[in-house]
């Protein structure tokens, strides 16, 4: 690699391609399709080591908000981006 070309990077660029998924169970709480937001009550997640807590996420795609409905269970993958983590899969 030249190195030289390196220096039309740009460092702020943070795509969720670049990211590391992190996976969850977690109970969703509540569903607000005007922001785009989903607030679940999920288990402790190893990975980033986190205690059980309930808390909001932003989701990658509106259409993932039609999958989650109150008082379900899931599994989820998510990630952080620069405005918090955003849900990038339900299963």
């Amino acid at each position: 690699m030249n190195h030289a070309d390196m220096n039309n990077m740009d460092p702020k660029v943070d795509t969720l391609d670049q990211q590391i998924s992190h996976s969850a169970i977690g109970t969703v709480t509540k569903v607000d399709a005007s922001s785009k937001k989903v607030t679940l009550a999920h288990e402790p997640v190893e990975s980033l080591s986190w205690p059980a807590m309930t808390m909001g996420f932003s989701v990658k795609d509106e259409a993932l908000l039609t999958k989650l409905k109150v008082g379900e269970t899931v599994d989820f993958e998510f990630m952080k981006v620069e405005q918090g983590y955003v849900i990038t899969e339900v299963k």
